[in-house]
């Protein structure tokens, strides 16, 4: 409670769009012309000159720009007088975003999380009785695959393929 408090006054003055979720922020704006650059670059130096006044430094290495679509100009962008790497995916509270806003690499990673946990009670259950199976296949290896669907739900038919491999 203290530390949402304590950055609770990060976004002030701000003119692009924020998120705050715990120690976590995602700057962003639709990006079109220079004058749209400039902005979001203020934005990053305001936030920049919060992090030195309240003594609360980022990582700039782990802040990244996702640049959306394909005729986006691709700016470059600098915080804390670094200059921000640009990513084609970003994980962002469990869910693979990719540039071209297809999730592919978020179904690869959620049946391969599935696939493990599948192996995990293959490997350390001998006895495999549908009573015991199913529970665990339950608690175990569905949460991977329907977690954030409601944001990611594949809707091409080759990401459905992408599945689990039964026991």
């Amino acid at each position: 409670m203290l530390f949402i408090i304590y950055i609770n006054d990060i976004d002030a003055g701000f003119s692009n769009f924020i998120a705050k979720f715990a120690e976590d922020a995602k700057i962003g704006n639709s990006v079109i012309s220079d004058c749209d650059r400039q902005s979001l670059q203020e934005d990053l130096l305001k936030i920049s000159a919060w992090s030195d006044r309240w003594n609360m430094p980022f990582n700039v290495n782990k802040c990244h720009i996702l640049q959306v679509g394909t005729r986006n100009p691709k700016y470059d962008y600098e915080m804390c007088g670094l200059k921000l790497e640009s990513v084609q995916c970003v994980k962002d509270l469990g869910v693979t975003l990719m540039s071209n806003l297809k999730f592919l690499q978020q179904c690869k990673d959620a049946a391969g999380k599935a696939n493990r946990m599948l192996g995990y009670i293959n490997r350390n259950f001998s006895f495999k009785n549908k009573d015991i199976i199913l529970p665990l296949y339950i608690s175990l290896v569905r949460p991977h695959m329907g977690y954030a669907v409601q944001f990611w739900s594949p809707h091409h038919a080759k990401d459905s393929r992408i599945r689990s491999c039964p026991l």
